[in-house]
């Protein structure tokens, strides 16, 4: 890591714990690249208060004002969130809240923490009613009803909200939908939180935890996950920790290889962002601690492994690595250039409408491929897929050849 990666993580362990950063020498170009940093891993509202004053005094004006908008913008939108989900309890439903509003309330000034939607999670036998009614609230959604997805997107440009309804946590065609197997009785085991003196239903504190770390491992094994995820679960443990069944925690991590990566991404809170053991009620494990080329890759990663194009068409190859459990290079590259038919329709839009011109679709995937001048697109995109298939073996994801 560099210097500005350094102290952007010593800032943002100071800005999560409402701690003051000790003096920090800094050229005004650095502070802006560690701000530009922070934006691109939707942190940069946590540490600008710590960091402005070593930005060159004629920008310093654009930066404030894009962080108050983007903090007034996450004022707005929770306090809207808060109204509607109390009509929806209103309105008999009791959707389960999750992530979002969540993890806000755990941080010292929870409007820092921005979120770009707020999640639920519903039975199935409630989503089309559900839809109804936002519909009737003034929600638009996102393509045709289909009663057969399990994650329906709806907007609301008013109320600048963005909802995504859930009928279960991991899509059903994904190779991590195994994982939906432990949170099948989460609507017995829901608890209540108040937010803002107002009503929640979610998750139990225990399977929380559980959650954030499998969504991590899900953007994990696509292009990579950001820092902000490391800081939802250090801060949620030391917020919940003596309410977690840690028992259950590591009987999870085992049961589906997750211990290494578990222990390891602990390892990054402990040793840059302030994780506090006894505060969490919970020892990390000591075996295969090595967690420096797995903070590289979060650190490079962005928000959710979207930093780049080529981060995010990697994907294809450690996502065939994982259902395969096979880190053949060659097998993986096809499968890049050969996605499943739902990854075709979703890039070129035509397939979806006209699914006769899939051949077509998966020709065009190919000359891009192939041809795309822009950061020597496919080579890049193979090697950033061999060094995210290592790192899945060193972290024990999937097995050694």
């Amino acid at each position: 890591m560099n210097k500005e990666e350094t102290i952007l993580l010593e800032v943002l362990r100071c800005a999560i714990h409402n701690e003051s950063v000790d003096s920090l020498e800094l050229t005004p170009e650095e502070a802006f690249n560690i701000l530009n940093l922070a934006q691109i891993h939707h942190i940069a509202p946590l540490i600008y208060d710590k960091i402005y004053m070593y930005i060159p005094t004629q920008i310093q004006a654009l930066w404030k004002s894009n962080i108050s908008q983007q903090t007034v913008i996450q004022i707005i939108r929770t306090d809207n969130f808060i109204k509607l989900y109390q009509d929806m309890l209103n309105n008999n439903f009791i959707p389960l809240v999750f992530k979002g509003i969540v993890c806000r309330n755990i941080y010292p000034n929870p409007d820092l923490r921005i979120s770009g939607d707020e999640d639920l999670l519903i039975e199935k036998k409630n989503q089309k009613r559900m839809d109804d009614y936002l519909i009737s609230q003034g929600f638009n959604r996102e393509g045709d009803y289909d009663d057969v997805k399990d994650e329906i997107g709806y907007r609301h440009q008013t109320l600048n909200l963005y909802l995504e309804i859930h009928t279960s946590l991991f899509s059903k065609e994904s190779p991590y939908a195994f994982l939906n197997d432990y949170f099948q009785d989460v609507f017995e085991k829901k608890i209540t939180l108040t937010i803002q003196k107002q009503t929640f239903y979610t998750f139990n504190h225990t399977e929380h935890l559980i959650y954030l770390l499998a969504h991590s491992y899900k953007h994990f094994v696509h292009g990579g996950f950001g820092l902000r995820q490391v800081c939802d679960m250090v801060m949620f443990m030391h917020t919940y920790g003596e309410y977690i069944n840690y028992t259950d925690v590591d009987a999870f991590m085992d049961q589906y290889s997750l211990d290494c990566f578990w222990s390891n991404l602990l390892d990054i809170g402990r040793t840059y962002l302030g994780f506090d053991e006894d505060k969490a009620h919970y020892h990390i494990h000591n075996d295969n601690i090595d967690s420096y080329d797995l903070l590289v890759d979060l650190m490079q990663s962005g928000i959710f492994g979207a930093s780049t194009s080529e981060r995010k068409h990697s994907s294809n190859m450690t996502l065939e690595a994982i259902g395969s459990n096979n880190t053949s290079t060659f097998k993986s590259i096809m499968k890049s250039l050969f996605p499943d038919t739902n990854y075709i329709k979703s890039t070129y839009a035509y397939t979806k409408k006209y699914p006769i011109l899939l051949p077509i679709g998966y020709i065009h995937r190919i000359l891009s491929y192939l041809f795309n001048k822009k950061e020597k697109s496919g080579t890049a995109v193979v090697e950033i897929g061999r060094q995210r298939i290592a790192l899945l073996k060193k972290y024990k994801i999937i097995k050694e050849d």
